[in-house]
Order: C-alpha cells, then structure tokens, then sequence
C-alpha cells in the first residue's frame, strides 16, 4: 500500500466513523432516556432530529487532536466550553443536550481552569465521544504516545482513569460503493 492510499484510507476511516457516529446519534436521540417500548421503532431520520452533545463533543475531541497532534485535556475543556457557551461544532448553534455530568466539568474547568474528574454522577455518552482517540492513536507510535499520556495522566489524578489502549484489529474496508459517498453523493 502506498503512503497516499495509507493516508486516504485513514482519511476514510475517519470521515466513516465520525458520519457513523452522527447518524447513530441522531437515530438514537429519537429513543433517548425513554423506557423500552414508550416508543415507536425507529425506522429512519425523523424530520427536525439532531445529533446531539456526544457527537458535538467527539468533533470537539476530534478537532483538539488533529490541531495539537496530541491529547491535551485543557484545549479539550476548552473547545468544550466553547461548544456549550456558543454553539461551537453543534448542529444548532448552542450547547444542545448538555448533560449534568459534562456541565459539571465544563463549570469546574471554566472555575479553576484545571481539568478534574466528575465523580458520582450518570453518564451515558462518554464512550461515543471518545471514537476520535483510537482513531488518531491507531499506530504503533502513536500508541506509545498515548500509553505516556495515560501514565502521566494516571499519576496526576491518582490511578482514577481506566482505560485499554490497543491496536484496532480485524479491520474491515467497507464495500466499494461505499467509498467515497460523499463526493460520490453531493
């Protein structure tokens, strides 16, 4: 594979995941904090749904690591409050579906200008806003990178955060007419 295919194949895997994330998203928020079987079955986009705070989060994660080339919890707050107070990578113009949880470390940040953990609150999204990490940390180097980010992080914060950080395995490229959509589409 030659360098220019790595990079668009990258490219790829990147604009899939984080569309992928959206869609779902979106879907998703049709059914969101409702008990099983209050709702119809979702059967496609409804007209006047967004994506919401998970998605604008990861753009926001995403946006952070592909500025600085590295995890930097402070731009991340930052880009966070940013997103809140204006509306920054939001689908509406202001900081929708803001949970207590992600409010709570945004006000703290925004406080003591020092990211710290939330602790004892609920969340349900932290792990679709995470999908830009892997993907940005999917070599070997760049695993190394994030293993020391994760050890200084750790000493920091006394061993609260929890996390694996391995290669992405059994990758599979999507069908032909899927590549490319897009372009192909617009």
């Amino acid at each position: 594979m030659s360098e220019s295919e790595i990079i668009e194949t990258k490219e790829n895997r990147w604009l899939g995941s984080i569309v992928g994330l959206a869609i779902g998203d979106q879907l998703g928020s049709l059914s969101e904090m409702k008990a099983p079987g209050s709702f119809e079955r979702v059967r496609g986009m409804d007209e006047g749904t967004l994506w919401t705070d998970d998605t604008s989060q990861a753009l926001c994660i995403a946006d952070s690591l592909i500025s600085l080339k590295k995890i930097d919890l402070v731009d991340q707050l930052q880009r966070f409050d940013q997103w809140y107070t204006t509306g920054y990578l939001s689908c509406v113009g202001w900081g929708y579906g803001c949970g207590p949880t992600v409010k709570t470390a945004i006000v703290g940040f925004r406080e003591s200008g020092v990211p710290s953990p939330v602790t004892n609150e609920p969340t349900n999204g932290s792990l679709m806003r995470l999908s830009p990490v892997p993907l940005f940390y999917s070599n070997d180097m760049q695993k190394k990178i994030a293993e020391e980010v994760l050890s200084e992080y750790n000493k920091k914060y006394n061993g609260k955060i929890v996390t694996k950080i391995s290669e992405i395995k059994n990758y599979c490229k999507a069908e032909e007419y899927h590549q490319k959509y897009l372009e192909k589409k617009f």
